[in-house]
């Protein structure tokens, strides 16, 4: 597993992007098109993966505090796997579940080395605004968004 601590702007701007994924709990699934027309940061992750774990409680005090935003979390790894550590460590934003190959999903949100954790910060029109390579924090989270929620108003 490759953890890594790279920002960069992302790189597909213009492009609207799509997925339809499961919920982890097997309820349904989620279609982004679907959604309402938002900022949304999208975070992969995997339960061994100590900073992707360690992100979690900015994540849901994040999306607690920000109800305009929608928070969702991808997890690449088994979705068993992935509902025992949710049981040990819940969650108050949506969880999905990625391909088992998540890597050509990760490269379409632009990540293109495959390392976790991964956030990626859509606009309103499903268009990557930000992306970050590793473990976040509340001021680039922040900026992020103001980014993001700024190109709406253009």
């Amino acid at each position: 597993m490759l953890c890594a601590l790279i920002t960069a702007h992302a790189q597909n701007k213009g492009v609207a992007l799509q997925f339809d994924l499961p919920k982890l709990d097997g309820s349904s699934l989620t279609r982004l098109s679907d959604l309402p027309s938002t900022v949304v940061v999208v975070n992969f992750w995997r339960s061994d993966c100590p900073p992707c774990v360690e992100e979690i409680h900015l994540l849901n005090l994040q999306a607690q505090q920000l109800p305009a935003v929608k928070f969702i979390g991808i997890a690449t790894e088994e979705a068993a796997k992935a509902k025992r550590f949710l049981a040990r460590h819940p969650s108050g934003y949506l969880q999905l579940g990625a391909p088992l190959a998540s890597e050509g999903l990760m490269r379409r949100f632009g990540n293109k080395t495959g390392a976790l954790p991964y956030t990626a910060v859509l606009n309103p029109q499903r268009q990557l605004c930000q992306t970050k390579t590793g473990l976040l924090d509340a001021h680039w989270l922040a900026q992020a968004l103001s980014a993001c929620s700024a190109q709406d108003k253009h």
